[in-house]
Protein backbone atom coordinates (compact mmCIF):
# COMPACT_ATOMS: atom_id res chain seq x y z
CA UNK A 1 0.00 0.00 0.00
CA UNK A 2 0.92 2.84 -0.79
CA UNK A 3 -0.15 6.27 1.43
CA UNK A 4 0.09 9.17 -0.83
CA UNK A 5 -2.93 10.96 -0.40
CA UNK A 6 -4.79 11.98 2.55
CA UNK A 7 -7.41 10.16 1.07
CA UNK A 8 -5.62 7.10 0.88
CA UNK A 9 -4.34 7.64 4.88
CA UNK A 10 -8.39 7.57 5.90
CA UNK A 11 -9.14 4.90 3.92
CA UNK A 12 -6.42 2.40 5.03
CA UNK A 13 -6.97 2.99 8.61
CA UNK A 14 -10.97 2.64 8.66
CA UNK A 15 -10.33 -0.47 7.02
CA UNK A 16 -7.87 -1.38 9.94
CA UNK A 17 -10.04 0.04 12.56
CA UNK A 18 -12.69 -2.38 10.65
CA UNK A 19 -15.25 0.84 10.57
CA UNK A 20 -17.67 1.46 7.44
CA UNK A 21 -17.85 4.88 6.34
CA UNK A 22 -20.90 6.08 8.07
CA UNK A 23 -19.35 4.83 11.33
CA UNK A 24 -16.68 7.06 10.74
CA UNK A 25 -18.47 9.72 9.83
CA UNK A 26 -21.31 9.83 12.47
CA UNK A 27 -21.16 13.22 14.49
CA UNK A 28 -18.56 14.50 12.07
CA UNK A 29 -19.66 14.69 8.54
CA UNK A 30 -22.00 13.12 5.71
CA UNK A 31 -20.83 9.80 4.65
CA UNK A 32 -20.65 11.17 1.47
CA UNK A 33 -17.67 13.32 2.45
CA UNK A 34 -15.72 10.81 4.35
CA UNK A 35 -16.59 9.28 0.78
CA UNK A 36 -15.02 12.45 -1.30
CA UNK A 37 -12.01 12.37 0.78
CA UNK A 38 -11.03 8.78 0.69
CA UNK A 39 -11.38 9.63 -3.21
CA UNK A 40 -8.68 12.97 -3.38
CA UNK A 41 -11.84 14.54 -4.44
CA UNK A 42 -12.30 16.82 -1.24
CA UNK A 43 -9.78 18.18 1.53
CA UNK A 44 -11.47 17.60 4.54
CA UNK A 45 -10.88 21.20 7.14
CA UNK A 46 -8.99 21.14 9.52
CA UNK A 47 -11.37 20.27 12.25
CA UNK A 48 -12.93 17.63 10.13
CA UNK A 49 -9.59 15.96 9.85
CA UNK A 50 -9.15 16.20 13.90
CA UNK A 51 -11.77 14.62 14.51
CA UNK A 52 -11.62 11.70 11.77
CA UNK A 53 -8.29 10.70 13.09
CA UNK A 54 -8.95 11.33 16.97
CA UNK A 55 -11.83 8.58 16.14
CA UNK A 56 -9.63 6.46 13.71
CA UNK A 57 -7.02 6.68 17.12
CA UNK A 58 -4.00 7.61 14.40
CA UNK A 59 -1.09 9.96 15.47
CA UNK A 60 -2.46 13.19 13.83
CA UNK A 61 0.91 15.45 14.99
CA UNK A 62 3.19 15.36 12.11
CA UNK A 63 0.57 15.70 9.19
CA UNK A 64 1.47 19.57 7.88
CA UNK A 65 -1.00 21.85 7.58
CA UNK A 66 -3.71 19.51 8.64
CA UNK A 67 -3.74 19.32 12.28
CA UNK A 68 -1.71 19.22 15.89
CA UNK A 69 -2.67 16.39 18.47
CA UNK A 70 -2.72 18.57 21.58
CA UNK A 71 -1.62 15.72 23.58
CA UNK A 72 1.95 16.10 21.54
CA UNK A 73 1.43 20.07 21.95
CA UNK A 74 4.70 20.92 21.01
CA UNK A 75 5.98 17.66 18.96
CA UNK A 76 5.73 20.01 15.46
CA UNK A 77 9.72 20.79 16.53
CA UNK A 78 12.20 18.24 14.97
CA UNK A 79 14.38 19.01 18.01
CA UNK A 80 11.84 16.90 20.16
CA UNK A 81 10.66 14.32 17.70
CA UNK A 82 14.30 13.75 17.60
CA UNK A 83 14.68 13.49 21.58
CA UNK A 84 11.25 12.10 22.32
CA UNK A 85 10.38 7.90 22.48
CA UNK A 86 7.04 7.71 20.28
CA UNK A 87 4.51 5.91 22.21
CA UNK A 88 3.63 2.44 22.41
CA UNK A 89 0.36 2.46 23.02
CA UNK A 90 -0.63 -0.33 19.98
CA UNK A 91 0.72 -2.16 16.67
CA UNK A 92 3.37 0.55 15.40
CA UNK A 93 1.32 2.14 11.85
CA UNK A 94 3.09 3.10 8.48
CA UNK A 95 3.40 6.60 9.47
CA UNK A 96 5.41 6.02 13.23
CA UNK A 97 7.41 3.21 11.28
CA UNK A 98 8.40 6.14 8.31
CA UNK A 99 9.36 8.32 11.15
CA UNK A 100 11.27 5.72 13.15
CA UNK A 101 13.25 4.89 9.85
CA UNK A 102 13.84 8.74 9.14
CA UNK A 103 15.48 9.87 12.97
CA UNK A 104 17.69 6.81 12.14
CA UNK A 105 18.56 7.93 8.51
CA UNK A 106 19.68 10.98 10.41
CA UNK A 107 21.49 9.93 13.13
CA UNK A 108 23.86 8.45 10.51
CA UNK A 109 23.95 11.01 8.79
CA UNK A 110 25.15 13.11 11.86
CA UNK A 111 27.37 10.22 12.64
CA UNK A 112 28.72 9.28 9.12
CA UNK A 113 28.10 11.70 6.85
CA UNK A 114 28.38 9.15 4.05
CA UNK A 115 26.08 11.73 1.69
CA UNK A 116 25.42 8.91 -1.16
CA UNK A 117 24.32 6.11 1.16
CA UNK A 118 22.48 8.52 3.06
CA UNK A 119 20.56 9.92 -0.32
CA UNK A 120 19.82 6.12 -1.46
CA UNK A 121 17.85 5.49 2.20
CA UNK A 122 15.95 8.65 2.11
CA UNK A 123 14.99 8.29 -1.39
CA UNK A 124 13.59 4.80 -0.73
CA UNK A 125 11.86 6.11 2.47
CA UNK A 126 10.14 9.27 0.36
CA UNK A 127 9.53 6.50 -2.03
CA UNK A 128 6.91 4.62 0.61
CA UNK A 129 4.84 7.42 1.19
CA UNK A 130 5.03 9.32 -2.16
CA UNK A 131 5.82 8.21 -5.34
CA UNK A 132 8.90 10.01 -7.26
CA UNK A 133 7.94 9.47 -10.25
CA UNK A 134 4.47 11.35 -9.87
CA UNK A 135 6.91 14.15 -7.58
CA UNK A 136 9.23 14.82 -10.31
CA UNK A 137 6.64 14.45 -12.78
CA UNK A 138 5.34 17.90 -11.59
CA UNK A 139 1.70 16.09 -10.74
CA UNK A 140 -0.05 17.91 -8.08
CA UNK A 141 0.04 16.08 -4.32
CA UNK A 142 -3.00 16.56 -2.85
CA UNK A 143 -1.21 16.44 0.71
CA UNK A 144 2.57 15.77 1.91
CA UNK A 145 2.60 14.85 5.41
CA UNK A 146 4.78 17.20 8.15
CA UNK A 147 7.52 13.63 7.79
CA UNK A 148 7.34 14.22 4.37
CA UNK A 149 8.32 18.10 3.94
CA UNK A 150 11.22 17.01 6.41
CA UNK A 151 12.62 14.54 4.41
CA UNK A 152 12.38 16.25 1.38
CA UNK A 153 14.58 18.68 2.84
CA UNK A 154 16.95 16.38 3.69
CA UNK A 155 16.72 14.41 0.24
CA UNK A 156 17.97 18.42 -0.70
CA UNK A 157 21.00 18.63 1.40
CA UNK A 158 22.60 15.19 0.70
CA UNK A 159 22.51 16.31 -3.29
CA UNK A 160 23.62 19.19 -1.91
CA UNK A 161 26.69 17.78 -0.79
CA UNK A 162 26.87 15.56 -3.73
CA UNK A 163 27.08 19.14 -5.25
CA UNK A 164 24.53 18.30 -7.22
CA UNK A 165 22.78 21.53 -6.98
CA UNK A 166 19.65 22.07 -9.55
CA UNK A 167 18.24 18.57 -7.87
CA UNK A 168 18.63 20.12 -4.37
CA UNK A 169 16.96 23.29 -5.55
CA UNK A 170 14.73 21.45 -6.94
CA UNK A 171 13.24 19.90 -3.77
CA UNK A 172 13.55 22.93 -1.74
CA UNK A 173 11.37 24.64 -4.40
CA UNK A 174 8.94 22.35 -4.32
CA UNK A 175 8.64 22.43 -0.51
CA UNK A 176 8.26 26.59 -0.84
CA UNK A 177 5.73 25.97 -3.70
CA UNK A 178 3.50 23.96 -1.56
CA UNK A 179 3.67 26.00 1.63
CA UNK A 180 2.64 29.26 -0.31
CA UNK A 181 -0.07 27.09 -2.65
CA UNK A 182 -2.09 25.46 0.62
CA UNK A 183 -2.97 26.65 3.82
CA UNK A 184 -0.17 25.50 6.38
CA UNK A 185 -0.30 25.58 9.68
CA UNK A 186 1.67 28.59 11.47
CA UNK A 187 3.18 26.27 13.87
CA UNK A 188 4.35 24.26 10.61
CA UNK A 189 4.97 26.54 8.70
CA UNK A 190 7.32 28.89 11.30
CA UNK A 191 9.59 25.21 11.53
CA UNK A 192 9.73 24.40 8.12
CA UNK A 193 10.07 27.62 5.98
CA UNK A 194 12.82 29.11 8.02
CA UNK A 195 14.96 26.01 7.06
CA UNK A 196 13.88 25.95 3.48
CA UNK A 197 14.56 29.68 3.21
CA UNK A 198 18.36 29.28 4.95
CA UNK A 199 18.92 26.36 2.82
CA UNK A 200 17.98 27.43 -0.77
CA UNK A 201 19.96 30.68 0.53
CA UNK A 202 23.21 28.72 1.37
CA UNK A 203 22.64 26.87 -2.29
CA UNK A 204 22.46 30.51 -4.09
CA UNK A 205 25.27 31.88 -2.15
CA UNK A 206 27.54 28.59 -3.89
CA UNK A 207 26.04 29.36 -6.83
CA UNK A 208 27.17 33.17 -6.67
CA UNK A 209 23.02 34.25 -6.39
CA UNK A 210 23.72 36.57 -4.68
CA UNK A 211 20.34 38.55 -5.09
CA UNK A 212 18.76 35.45 -4.46
CA UNK A 213 20.33 34.55 -1.30
CA UNK A 214 19.58 37.89 -0.01
CA UNK A 215 16.17 37.33 -0.57
CA UNK A 216 16.22 33.98 0.95
CA UNK A 217 17.49 34.81 3.95
CA UNK A 218 14.93 37.87 3.79
CA UNK A 219 11.95 36.04 3.81
CA UNK A 220 13.01 33.04 6.60
CA UNK A 221 13.73 36.10 8.51
CA UNK A 222 10.58 37.63 8.37
CA UNK A 223 8.74 34.35 8.78
CA UNK A 224 10.36 33.80 12.23
CA UNK A 225 9.52 37.31 13.26
CA UNK A 226 5.53 37.00 11.91
CA UNK A 227 5.33 33.83 13.73
CA UNK A 228 7.32 35.25 16.91
CA UNK A 229 10.04 32.52 16.89
CA UNK A 230 13.52 32.11 17.57
CA UNK A 231 13.78 28.94 15.43
CA UNK A 232 16.64 29.73 13.03
CA UNK A 233 16.55 33.68 13.45
CA UNK A 234 20.16 33.36 15.19
CA UNK A 235 21.04 31.39 11.78
CA UNK A 236 19.67 32.99 8.93
CA UNK A 237 20.85 36.62 10.27
CA UNK A 238 24.44 35.31 10.31
CA UNK A 239 23.96 34.12 6.68
CA UNK A 240 22.63 37.17 5.62
CA UNK A 241 25.46 39.19 6.93
CA UNK A 242 27.56 36.94 4.93
CA UNK A 243 25.98 37.41 2.07
CA UNK A 244 25.41 41.15 2.27
CA UNK A 245 29.27 41.27 3.03
CA UNK A 246 29.66 39.37 -0.42
CA UNK A 247 27.22 42.01 -1.98
CA UNK A 248 29.64 44.73 -0.37
CA UNK A 249 26.51 46.26 1.54
CA UNK A 250 29.02 46.33 4.86
CA UNK A 251 26.51 48.74 7.64
CA UNK A 252 23.65 46.16 6.99
CA UNK A 253 25.68 43.34 7.00
CA UNK A 254 27.41 44.20 10.27
CA UNK A 255 23.98 45.31 11.46
CA UNK A 256 22.61 41.42 10.64
CA UNK A 257 25.60 39.82 12.12
CA UNK A 258 25.12 42.04 15.40
CA UNK A 259 21.33 40.94 15.51
CA UNK A 260 23.14 37.16 15.24
CA UNK A 261 25.26 37.02 17.85
CA UNK A 262 22.64 39.01 20.12
CA UNK A 263 20.07 35.72 19.70
CA UNK A 264 22.67 33.04 19.88
CA UNK A 265 23.53 34.48 23.18
CA UNK A 266 19.21 34.19 23.84
CA UNK A 267 19.34 30.72 22.67
CA UNK A 268 22.00 29.60 24.47
CA UNK A 269 19.87 30.11 27.98
CA UNK A 270 17.24 27.68 26.49
CA UNK A 271 17.11 24.02 28.01
CA UNK A 272 16.68 22.74 25.02
CA UNK A 273 19.62 24.72 23.21
CA UNK A 274 22.10 21.50 22.43
CA UNK A 275 19.20 19.41 21.50
CA UNK A 276 17.93 22.00 18.75
CA UNK A 277 21.94 22.97 17.57
CA UNK A 278 21.70 19.19 17.14
CA UNK A 279 18.70 19.53 15.03
CA UNK A 280 20.65 22.56 13.18
CA UNK A 281 23.37 20.21 12.34
CA UNK A 282 21.57 17.51 10.76
CA UNK A 283 19.13 19.93 8.69
CA UNK A 284 20.81 22.99 7.84
CA UNK A 285 23.02 22.89 4.68
CA UNK A 286 26.53 24.02 5.55
CA UNK A 287 27.64 27.97 5.00
CA UNK A 288 29.52 28.58 1.57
Amino acid sequence: MIYYTMGEVIKESRIRNKMTQREVARGICSTATIARIEQGKQMPSRRVLEELFRRLGEPAWFFAGMTMDARRGSADNLAELLGTKLPEEKEETPYEKQLRDYVAILNRMDEAGDAETVLEELLELLEQSCPLERLHAGEEVVAFTYLELWVMNSIAKAYFELEEYETAEEFLKKIIFYMERHKIDHKIRSRILPLVCHNLAVLHSRLERLGSAEESCESGIQCCINEGKLWLLDELYGLYALVLQKEGIAVQAEYANEQSVFLTQLKKRSDSYELQKRAEKIMLFSCF
